[in-house]
Parts: C-alpha cells; structure tokens; sequence
C-alpha cells in the first residue's frame, strides 16, 4: 500500500508541474499506473483533473482494451447514486471519447444528458466542449440549453455554455451577445491544460479569434 501511495503522489506532483507529457508516457509504457492516474480526477484542483484526464486519454489509444473498464467506471463514478461523486469523471469520460469514439458511442448521450440537470456542473460543460471534437451533433441535440446558460448567474457557466456553442457554431441572440461582450467578470478556467483567468469577455472574443485546439482541457495536448 505504501508503494502505491508513494506512487500516486509522485505522479500528483508531476501533474502539478505541468509534466503530463511524462504521466501520460509512463501510463502508456506501464498500463499498470492507470489506476493510479484514474485517482487523481478525485483531486480537488481542476487542473490535476484535466491533466489526469488526458494523459488517460492517451494511454487509452495506446491501450485500447482497457477504454470500455474504464468508461464503464468513469460512469459509476459520475453517478450521485456511486456515493462517491468523482469531479473529473465528465471531463475524462470526455477526453476518453474522444481517443476512442466507437467504444464511448453508448456513453456520450448520459454525459451530455447531465448538461440540462440543475444547477449546472461546471464540469459537464466542459465535457461538452470536449465532445464537439467527435460528437457535434449529439452536443448540439442540447443547443437550447447551452442558449439559455448564457444568462446564467454564475460567470463561469455562461463562459463555458458560449465556449460550446461557438465551437458548434451557433450564432449567439444579438442582446446575449452584447451582453457577454460587455461582461468583464473574471473566471478562472482550464485551456490546453494549464489554469488561465480571464473576463468572459475574453473567454468569448480568445474562442473566436484563437481558440484552443479543443476542448475544456484539450484533445490534442501531445
């Protein structure tokens, strides 16, 4: 147990440094450090989720035989139901889908389902602009939600419903988007891996102009 700990710990704190390269090619050399990788999507930092989430992603599309266990456990995991509420589950179920689409077509309409649950997961939106990358039309089966997250009272979330919609691009309400252009509230998000704080504003105007090459985290951060 102490070499597994000590273990897990190690590949933590190579996250938090921003070496995923290094997880996500030890997971693929020893499919054994899977398990231990799978446990820091229960990290409370987004950012160790992320990370974690894509170098399981990667390792997946090294390990194929090992996608369906994991989205079958990435599934349990996100039901409240489980007792054991895992934050990164969304995204990496996400990321996971991404790598290996046929195995994850009977998984995606539950993830996205979640999408119109209240109050809104921060994490199942950034799930859903993952998806766009594999799955667009399956996302845009839930445009009116996303639509109607642009008024939300959390900043955050009507971030990450505009970030969605622009990657489906569906054209915003001109009042919603007067609004958004003028909303300097500032939230912190995931971008190609690593933690950026900007206005929605930006976060709008960066997706449009220079988005990141995919999703909440991103699909190709190798």
């Amino acid at each position: 147990m102490a070499s597994q700990i000590g273990r897990r710990e190690l590949l933590q704190a190579l996250l938090a440094e921003g070496r995923f390269e290094e997880v996500a090619r030890a997971a693929i050399l020893d499919s054994s450090l899977i398990p231990d990788v799978f446990r820091l999507l229960y990290h409370a930092d987004p950012v160790i989720q992320h990370r974690a989430a894509a170098c399981l992603a990667e390792a997946v599309r090294h390990h194929p035989e090992r996608a369906r266990p994991l989205l079958e456990r990435l599934a349990w995991a996100m039901n409240d139901e489980s007792g054991n509420y895992c934050p990164g589950a969304p995204v990496a179920m996400a990321e996971l889908a991404n790598a290996r689409p046929e195995e994850a077509k009977g998984f995606v309409p539950p993830l996205l389902g979640a999408v119109e649950e209240e109050p809104p997961d921060p994490n199942f939106l950034w799930a859903a602009g993952i998806l766009v990358a594999s799955f667009p039309e399956e996302v845009g089966a839930h445009t009116s939600r996303f639509l109607g997250l642009l008024s939300h009272d959390a900043p955050l979330v009507r971030a990450l419903a505009a970030r969605v919609l622009i990657r489906l691009r569906v054209p915003f309400p001109p009042d919603r988007l007067k609004a958004l252009l003028s909303d300097s509230t500032e939230v912190t998000d995931v971008e190609c891996l690593h933690p950026v704080t900007r206005t929605v504003r930006d976060v709008v105007l960066h997706e449009t102009i220079a988005p990141c090459c995919g999703g909440g985290s991103c699909s190709k951060p190798f």
